[in-house]
């Protein structure tokens, strides 16, 4: 029985085609890199698959940077942990924050805020309310009546300044309009309560 003739179709080849990454190629016109045993032993190849692994080490994606616009939490300061915890603690006070009375006399503040939503604190999504008692799915878009915001206040001094650090979480709170209830929606930090915490410390 003779074998049957299989047609074999040819590899990939690899081609310098631009200034940018390499790409796949079928052209047969272009230049194989590969198509000779000993590259060493041409003088030709040898620059051409260095300009080769120049660009593939060009081509290696950078680190990911941090999103236009996002907030950073922490400050290096001048200030001694306790003074800049005394200043965040009196700005606290100011904005109306209920600070709690069990916090470590050094490092740390925890404080809460209930009141009308800020939006220059915080940015509230608009929130689904459903009728439960309703045969038609009987739905509503509700905006947050009122907004809790967390705060929890950190100060370290690893070396010659301090590092205040502040985390802030805002919670809005909605009522549904069929049934005599109140839900919690999490709500985006604008940056500008940090920045007056932050500010505060320096």
């Amino acid at each position: 029985m003779e074998p049957q003739n299989r047609s074999v179709q040819p590899a990939p080849r690899v081609g310098i085609v631009s200034l940018g990454c390499p790409k796949v190629v079928e052209d047969p016109d272009v230049y194989d890199l590969w198509a000779r045993p000993s590259p060493l032993r041409d003088p030709i190849r040898v620059p051409v698959i260095l300009a080769l692994s120049l660009t593939l080490a060009s081509c290696v994606a950078p680190p990911p940077q941090p999103p236009a616009g996002a907030i950073n939490p922490s400050r290096q300061v001048a200030a001694t942990p306790a003074s800049a915890r005394a200043s965040v603690e009196a700005k606290l006070r100011e904005l109306g924050f209920t600070v709690r009375g069990d916090n470590d006399a050094a490092l740390t503040i925890a404080a809460e805020h209930v009141g009308a939503p800020d939006p220059a604190w915080a940015t509230c999504p608009l929130a689904v309310a459903n009728d439960p008692t309703s045969e038609h799915n009987r739905r509503s878009t509700e905006r947050p009546i009122g907004m809790r915001t967390t705060v929890v206040a950190r100060f370290t001094r690893p070396g010659a300044d301090t590092i205040v650090s502040v985390d802030v979480i805002h919670v809005g709170r909605y009522q549904n309009p069929y049934v005599a209830l109140e839900f919690d929606e999490v709500c985006r930090t604008n940056g500008g309560l940090e920045h007056l915490l932050l500010a505060a410390a320096s």
